[in-house]
């Protein structure tokens, strides 16, 4: 699956919510592996 801006506007309304939290769990797991990296980095 790719995931683009123009996504959310062609389906708006019929899986918004579905959008969000996968929206929502990408950009927690961008930011986990992001402090991973560093914390990795550091050691």
């Amino acid at each position: 699956m790719q995931f683009s801006p123009q996504a959310e506007t062609e389906h708006s309304g019929l899986c918004d919510d579905a959008a969000m939290q996968e929206q929502g769990v990408s950009k927690i797991l961008t930011i986990n592996l992001n402090d991973m990296a560093k914390e990795l980095k550091i050691k």
